[in-house]
């Protein structure tokens, strides 16, 4: 595994740029100068990095998204401040290297524009995850961790792709369809009734 000081973005290069492909899309933890939308080439996205911080723990893990080789995927291209490029970089490594499973990798990617590079996190093949999809969708509905339960986790992910423009199959999320929706009505009825409880116990304080 190399580190982030060994890729390519520090060695005299002053642009930095950023592939997200997860819950970056739609919480980032910096503001970026630019966002437009952009296409992994080689890689795509599987659900194969435990998660025993973020969206798991320990004694009930959580599963998160990482890229593997092969394929490829939508998401977004971030550009960053020059003046910004040291604190993001310690942001992103925090907090994605809070997780083992991750490696920061420059990859190619596809805009309008024309190919670039980009930083981005893939999952390291020694601690991937075998891909199970009832395995997968059995740890996303059960488990929390610091950032919030694990189906919040896929449904903003799967939103976040479908703002894209980007199918909802199995290339673009990981998951078989009916995988996927199990998850996205599970999900959303655990919210709702997240949300009555909560207006419950406001209302309970205010009478």
């Amino acid at each position: 595994m190399q580190s982030l000081e060994e890729t390519e973005f520090f060695d005299g290069n002053p642009l930095m740029q950023v592939f997200a492909y997860g819950s970056l899309m739609w919480r980032p933890g910096f503001v970026p100068k630019a966002a437009v939308r952009a296409t992994a080439i080689g890689w795509s996205r599987r659900w194969c990095v435990g998660s025993t911080v973020h969206r798991g723990t320990r004694d009930n893990p959580g599963v998160v998204l990482g890229l593997v080789e092969g394929g490829s995927c939508a998401g977004l291209l971030y550009s960053v401040e020059s003046c910004e490029c040291s604190r993001v970089a310690e942001y992103l490594e925090l907090r994605e290297m809070a997780e083992v499973g991750y490696s920061p990798s420059v990859i190619d990617v596809e805009t309008l524009g024309g190919r670039t590079r980009a930083l981005t996190y893939v999952s390291e093949r020694r601690h991937r995850l075998a891909h199970n999809p009832e395995r997968v969708r059995e740890r996303i509905l059960s488990a929390r961790g610091v950032s919030g339960s694990n189906a919040d986790y896929a449904i903003r992910t799967f939103d976040a792709v479908r703002e894209l423009g980007a199918g909802l199959d199995e290339p673009e999320t990981g998951l078989p369809i009916e995988i996927l929706s199990t998850i996205w009505k599970s999900g959303v009825i655990r919210a709702a009734t997240e949300m009555n409880s909560v207006e419950r116990t406001q209302a309970a304080e205010l009478a």
